[in-house]
């Protein structure tokens, strides 16, 4: 009984290795590909409502502007 338990449970890994491997785009590979589409915002994190589409310093304090999350 334990035996085919073990067999059963192996030859289930198996299966689902194969069928993750199954050579379409990963969903980590979609996600990175369609997030370059989507814009960055920046923001100063002592002002919020300072916000910007690169990179930066903010114009009120001179603190360095972060991503958006």
């Amino acid at each position: 009984m334990k035996k085919s338990f073990l067999t059963f449970s192996a030859i289930l890994i198996v299966v689902f290795f194969i069928a993750s491997c199954n050579g379409t785009t990963s969903t980590t590979e979609t996600k990175t590909n369609s997030t370059d589409s989507v814009k960055v915002a920046y923001t100063c994190p002592m002002h919020p409502e300072v916000t910007s589409d690169k990179p930066g310093s903010c114009p009120e304090c001179g603190m360095d502007l972060t991503e958006k999350k």
